[in-house]
């Protein structure tokens, strides 16, 4: 279950396995093939297992999002760079403040797509949706919660060694956590108190 071997032994819902099933967990390894469940029914620590979004319909997900994040940016920064002169570097101040917003409203895409509808247009489109821990829809703090990092990595791009450092030490962590973690949250979703599982 990779539930490590904290997990005392019992039968347990085994990522990957069929919805509405079960596997014997010993402490330490899998036994057996999996079986259903009697009656059907998946429920407690199973059934928040098996509503989970995979890693990989998240990580699809986000590269649609990153395609949207991209055009949203560029129809900011486009005419901030016209109107100013300047290039699409964070060379100069005026170059930032105009990375700056097109950050925000990047930001404030996610706040209002997740509190409005329970996902993005990538989530949406790979069948998946951000809750609370409680399985409730999240409201307007949970999602900013969730965008706490994004907002970091835009105020440091006025320094770019130091974004840069910040954007591929989140992209790893979250992908390490994505994959390592139980239940796949990533730092926005432990910043959230957040699961994204299947709609």
């Amino acid at each position: 279950m990779d539930q490590g071997q904290s997990q005392p032994p019992g039968w347990y819902y085994a990522e990957g396995d069929p919805s509405g099933t079960q596997r014997y967990w010993d402490g330490q390894t899998w036994q057996g093939n999996a079986q259903p469940i009697p009656g059907g029914a998946v429920s407690g620590r199973a059934a928040e297992l098996a509503e989970l979004a995979s890693p990989v319909k998240r990580m699809l997900a986000r590269f649609v999002d990153s395609v949207i994040w991209l055009l949203l940016s560029l129809v900011v920064a486009i005419p901030f760079a016209f109107i100013f002169g300047v290039g699409l570097d964070t060379s100069q101040l005026d170059n930032y403040l105009g990375q700056l917003v097109a950050g925000l409203i990047v930001i404030a895409y996610e706040i209002i797509m997740v509190t409005r509808t329970g996902a993005t247009v990538g989530k949406r489109l790979l069948g998946i949706k951000v809750t609370t821990e409680s399985g409730d829809p999240p409201g307007i703090e949970v999602a900013a919660r969730r965008m706490l990092l994004l907002l970091v990595y835009n105020l440091v791009r006025i320094v770019p060694p130091v974004a840069a450092l910040v954007f591929v030490g989140l992209a790893l962590v979250g992908f390490w956590m994505l994959i390592s973690d139980e239940r796949h949250q990533t730092p926005w979703d432990k910043l959230g108190n957040t699961l994204v599982k299947e709609r």
